[in-house]
């Protein structure tokens, strides 16, 4: 190694380390949920799973909406770049 890429590394740091420092704050809330979840039940854990899945469904409803009807509008269309415009 070149002194130049050892003083770089000194400043810098090396792509390791670089990638653990960025993930390092996913991996602790993974962990602060984990610890939450641990001592449920598996009927409680699937009683969250659905209460999170009727969460996501009601998050998205509008979105969805949104797709459905620009689909009904697109393929009622004939042209082609009209229904480009729906996409």
């Amino acid at each position: 190694m070149s002194i130049v890429t050892k003083v770089l590394g000194l400043f810098l740091g090396n792509k390791y380390e670089r990638d653990i420092k960025e993930i390092n704050p996913f991996v602790e809330k993974t962990h602060i949920e984990f610890n939450k979840l641990q001592d449920l039940s598996n009927d409680r854990l699937r009683d969250r799973t659905l209460e999170l899945k009727k969460r996501i469904l009601d998050y998205i409803k509008e979105d969805e909406a949104e797709i459905a009807s620009l689909r009904e509008k697109s393929e009622k269309e004939d042209d082609v770049y009209k229904k480009e415009e729906f996409i």
